[in-house]
């Protein structure tokens, strides 16, 4: 699978996660992946997964910097403003 289309898929669970799921996200990080401490450290490596980047601007899609959790923030503002993250992101059709 080209990391574009990891990305697509990422984004596409994080956002139904978000709306039909949970407001929380370490809730729906831990729904998504068997092991939450495994997944959580990938998304804070230096080379993530484009699945987890996807998952987790997905699902903090419809929010405002301001509106992300404090414990999120960070990660989000990182991967938004990301250049590799935008040419991903736009490569699988989904503004980030």
């Amino acid at each position: 699978m080209e990391d574009y289309e990891e990305f697509s898929c990422g984004f596409s669970a994080g956002n139904y996660a978000s709306a039909y799921s949970t407001e929380d996200y370490a809730l729906a990080l831990a729904q998504d992946h068997e092991d939450y401490d495994e997944a959580l450290e990938n998304l804070r490596s230096d080379e993530p997964l484009p699945y987890r980047v996807g998952h987790l601007l997905g699902f903090f899609s419809s929010y405002e910097l301001h509106e992300v959790p404090d414990d999120w923030r960070r990660d989000v503002r990182r991967f938004r403003c990301d250049e590799p993250t935008l040419k991903l992101a736009q490569s699988a059709g989904v503004e980030a």
